[in-house]
């Protein structure tokens, strides 16, 4: 479950980064709706650290989770302790 102050980083790191950082998908909107982190939190990644994050639209962010090898070799994912 996502807190009050992890929302208000979220939104923070969003208004800055404003555009798709990823820009893989054929449909890339450009515009980043949400944050994509390369570590999952259930790996030990966290969504505030900016290092784990990148902002994505929603066709790029699911073009990292239907494309796993792309990703895994663009950055988009991190294998855990690597």
């Amino acid at each position: 479950m996502q807190t009050s102050k992890e929302s208000a980083i979220r939104k923070s790191i969003l208004a800055r980064r404003r555009w798709c950082e990823a820009r893989i998908a054929p449909d890339c909107a450009k515009l980043a709706v949400c944050l994509h982190e390369r570590l999952p939190r259930s790996h030990g990644g966290s969504i505030t650290d900016e290092d784990n994050v990148i902002a994505v639209c929603s066709a790029c962010h699911s073009w990292i989770h239907a494309h796993p090898a792309q990703s895994y070799e663009k950055g988009f994912l991190e294998r855990v302790g690597v």
